[in-house]
């Protein structure tokens, strides 16, 4: 979706009428085996307020790699470079009573997940 709102800004730079209006995600692995999602690109505004927690949580420190589920990393072509981080969201729950900025973020974070899987 980010990269959707980059091509709409060059066209009106440049002076293309035409926008870009879905944007999606093509799984080249074998797990899905080509499967694509495409999506309406979303107003700018509302790109900014999905992204805020997570950027917050980066300008505090963290990029925490979570996962939804154990095997979320067994079919990810990446896996060797960071499975070995990745954590499940019983793994960070103890750090809900934490007493530190960045965990407002993480929460921010982890209830627009979950309201995206809706």
């Amino acid at each position: 979706m980010l990269y959707a709102h980059v091509i709409n800004q060059v066209s009106d730079v440049i002076g293309l009428s035409k926008k870009v209006t879905r944007s999606g995600y093509y799984f080249a692995n074998d797990r899905e085996n080509g499967r694509r999602i495409a999506e309406p690109v979303p107003p700018p505004a509302d790109t900014g307020e999905l992204l805020s927690p997570l950027f917050a949580m980066v300008n505090s420190g963290a990029f925490l790699h979570v996962n939804k589920a154990d095997n979320e990393c067994n079919f990810c072509d990446f896996k060797s470079i960071c499975s070995s981080e990745k954590k499940l969201v019983d793994d960070i729950n103890w750090m809900e009573n934490l007493d530190v900025p960045v965990m407002k973020h993480v929460q921010d974070w982890m209830r627009s997940e979950e309201a995206n899987d809706g």
